[in-house]
């Protein structure tokens, strides 16, 4: 016999090398000591391996989503923006606007007109502002990381933004004077829009 073969004795199996299966005293297969496979520690190379993988995709979803929620407030920003001014757009004040008049003058578009809230979960609010020919649009819950992201995008088209305690106006809302003032986990900016 090939010595990387099983041997078995009249009344005792033994073992040289590999895995023997046995049947009533009798040898089922042979299992050869260079015959291939994966060892535990290779299948565990091909684990590590695949969870990277997975980690690394898992990662580049949530991106993609960050940056599809933060489109998705800029939408709805602009969208209830542009409609605020249109509804007041006769009305030489804005005074008496609240989420309720704005929800029943159609300001609010249909995937946000039930719970009022941005894509973190944060709330949108319209009241007038302190001059009664301007009004506020609220916006709660935005991340540290989308929070730059969303007080600059349309710089034009608000007179100021109050990031948490700090107000960035058109001369001074910049890259990393937006960076600055975004700096608590779930920011609140609050846009100044003349009607």
């Amino acid at each position: 016999m090939h010595s990387a073969e099983y041997f078995i004795t009249a009344n005792t199996n033994y073992i040289k090398h590999g895995v023997m299966k046995m049947k009533k005293g009798m040898v089922t297969k042979n299992v050869l000591s260079n015959e291939n496979g994966f060892t535990f520690v290779e299948m565990m190379g091909v684990i590590v391996v695949m969870l990277i993988g997975i980690g690394v995709a898992v990662a580049g979803v949530n991106s993609l989503m960050g940056s599809s929620k933060l489109a998705n407030a800029q939408t709805e920003i602009t969208t209830v923006v542009m409609k605020t001014k249109q509804a007041f757009a006769n009305s030489p004040t804005t005074t008496g606007l609240t989420n309720t008049v704005a929800e029943s003058l159609g300001i609010f578009p249909d995937n946000i007109k039930a719970n009022k809230q941005n894509p973190w979960g944060g709330d949108y609010t319209l009241a007038p502002a302190t001059d009664p020919t301007r009004f506020t649009l609220t916006v709660g819950g935005v991340p540290q990381d989308r929070c730059s992201g969303l007080a600059l995008f349309q710089k034009g088209g608000f007179e100021e933004v109050k990031i948490n305690d700090d107000v960035l106006t058109q001369a001074t809302a910049t890259a990393v004077s937006a960076a600055t003032a975004c700096t608590l986990a779930s920011n609140t900016l609050i846009y100044t829009v003349l009607k």
